[in-house]
């Protein structure tokens, strides 16, 4: 009786060593298929991501974009009231909160320098994101006239 005994454990010990290659073999699957997608999901989430952005400048480069660019705008988005207490020469004034028709209207070439500031920086960075959305290109932030060191318009 001892031979049936010895066929049973070789028996099962097959059935559990072949039963284990297939799980390893699954478990190995299923593992590089979850290595897959997170690749497929990275490659999408970044080539999202790849579109222009509002590039953050200070006063310095402003100027020089200005000097160099002789089609830059100079983009102010305070109020009527701020502007007039002065504002950077050639500045245009429009509102930050202002219509997409009106953004289209007073910015019509969308592939021109737009150079954005306000009093101190808030306005301006909300200003740029919303140029970006509407599919300008080139839009820089150079915060806050309260940081502008050059030449101011006060109005009479």
């Amino acid at each position: 009786m001892s031979k049936p005994q010895f066929r049973e454990i070789d028996s099962s010990v097959g059935k559990t060593a072949k039963f284990l290659k297939r799980s390893s073999f699954a478990l190995l699957l299923t593992l590089a298929a979850i290595v897959i997608i997170a690749a497929a999901l990275i490659v999408l989430l970044t080539s999202c991501a790849t579109g222009p952005t509002v590039q953050i400048i200070d006063a310095e480069t402003a100027m020089q974009i200005i000097e160099d660019e002789p089609n830059a705008v100079i983009l102010d988005v305070r109020t009527v009231q701020e502007y007039n207490e002065g504002h950077i020469p050639e500045a245009v004034l429009m509102h930050y909160g202002a219509s997409e028709a009106i953004v289209l209207d007073t910015l019509p070439n969308k592939d021109v320098p737009i150079l954005i500031y306000c009093r101190s920086g808030r306005r301006s960075a909300e200003a740029a994101q919303r140029l970006l959305d509407l599919g300008y290109q080139r839009v820089y932030d150079f915060g806050g006239i309260i940081d502008w060191p050059y030449q101011i318009v006060v109005p009479e």
